[in-house]
């Protein structure tokens, strides 16, 4: 005698069945309702819309799972019995063309269709990073500007990026205490590995060694770093020699000699705003060298210790005991401190210069000076608006005339010079005799 199914089990059956779920066998003796959904869609190989190559079809992953399928011969692919939530797709064919769905949504019941994809090229990059001391170089973050592809590094400072489409890109590296570094204009092609050369984070507050002269030379070091953080203008004296004018690539640790000797010292060397042009004293003369043409020639007769102010568009100098400023379009000069020298000048325009009692700050015209520091030379402007680095005696010292805060950065430093860019300060270290950098 056939059993009648009772109505209420028949009425829960169909209503899994409508619902998406599935049933599964559950080996302890019953059925388990599994809830899921599907994903579906299309992947193609770049604008042409090609489904398939040499290689063979493309390959679709559901990250962080072991479920995979092979495209059909139109492109199109179908996962079924996905359990809800979000998940991340990755589609590959052959070396180096992929294309990742970060976040696609599965709901049960429903099919969700990602339309149609199509895989880009791409390739990778790896290097190291390392921390200036002691310093464990773990989990330091590395990362593409303008992109969420980001990483971090091992217990031995090395990282890779995977999957990055081709293109050219700045590598930006950081960790909190330390200064941040950028790679930049790196090109990645497809299929190719990129390694980059090693990267070193300088701890905030320290010193690092950057580099000796390439010839012996003795105390005579004046230098000055492009805006951009690249590049060090630096003008010393060799033995038996008088002092020239020297480029040192601050990237690859390479020197270039920028002129030839000719018996008269070159010193005080600054960067036009643009970086296309280094002022610098030859003699009892102001002249510019032009970066891009290798030439020099005489911009100011009788004048030394120039620095170029972008705010107030003029050059500052020295002459006679006697800060002046020259307007480059007319050649016209005007005073702004006498019984002064060593002018610098801060980004919105004020002047900072030594006098014979101390260290004086002033606006770009000379108006409402005041004495800062009542010793020292060779004032800098920081990127603080009331903070300067001077020389007092042998030793450098980073001062805030606002909250009257003194910090000796170098005990045997010689003249220095301050990149925004990198808020970093590099200067001669006297007794070594090598050029440092300290990291504020």
């Amino acid at each position: 005698m056939k059993r009648k199914l009772p109505v209420a089990i028949g009425i829960i059956i169909l209503l899994v069945l409508n619902s998406g779920c599935s049933l599964q066998f559950d080996p302890t003796g019953g059925l388990t309702d599994v809830a899921s959904g599907s994903i579906i869609g299309r992947f193609v190989m770049g604008a042409a819309g090609k489904t398939s190559a040499k290689g063979g079809a493309i390959t679709v992953r559901i990250d962080r799972t072991n479920r995979a399928v092979l495209t059909a011969t139109d492109g199109r692919f179908m996962f079924n019995e996905i359990p809800p939530g979000e998940y991340g797709i990755t589609a590959s064919m052959g070396n180096g063309n992929k294309a990742r769905l970060p976040r696609v949504t599965v709901k049960v019941g429903l099919t969700t269709d990602v339309s149609t994809v199509s895989l880009t090229p791409t390739g990778s990059v790896k290097g190291t990073v390392q921390l200036s001391g002691s310093g464990l170089p773990l989990g330091i973050l590395v990362g593409l500007y303008g992109t969420d592809i980001s990483t971090e590094t091992g217990l031995d400072g090395s990282y890779e990026l995977t999957d990055v489409p081709e293109g050219a890109y700045n590598v930006v590296i950081g960790r909190s205490g330390y200064a941040t570094e950028a790679v930049e204009n790196i090109t990645v092609s497809s299929g190719n590995e990129l390694v980059l050369a090693e990267v070193v984070l300088i701890k905030k507050g320290t010193s690092v060694d950057v580099s000796l002269l390439p010839l012996s030379s003795g105390n005579s070091v004046d230098m000055a770093v492009s805006h951009d953080g690249k590049y060090l203008a630096v003008c010393f004296s060799a033995t038996g020699v008088s002092s020239d004018l020297w480029l040192y690539d601050l990237n690859h640790g390479t020197w270039f000699s920028m002129t030839a000797s000719t018996g008269i010292s070159e010193r005080t060397p600054t960067w036009s705003p643009d970086d296309s042009g280094i002022l610098f004293q030859k003699g009892y003369d102001v002249h510019i060298y032009e970066v891009s043409t290798g030439s020099a020639s005489k911009l100011i007769d009788d004048a030394g210790c120039p620095v170029w102010s972008e705010n107030l568009q003029r050059i500052m100098f020295e002459r006679n005991g006697s800060v002046l400023a020259m307007d480059p379009a007319d050649a016209s000069t005007s005073l702004v401190l006498d019984n002064a020298f060593s002018p610098d000048v801060s980004n919105d325009g004020m002047v900072a210069c030594s006098r014979g009692d101390g260290i004086w700050v002033s606006e770009g015209n000379g108006n409402n000076a005041q004495r800062v520091a009542t010793s020292g030379s060779s004032p800098l402007w920081l990127h603080g608006r009331r903070e300067i680095l001077y020389r007092d005696g042998m030793a450098l010292v980073r001062y805030d005339y606002g909250t009257d805060y003194r910090e000796i950065i170098a005990a045997n430093g010689g003249n220095a010079a301050y990149c925004r860019a990198l808020n970093r300060v590099f200067y001669w270290d006297v007794n070594a005799g090598i050029i440092r950098a300290y990291q504020l």
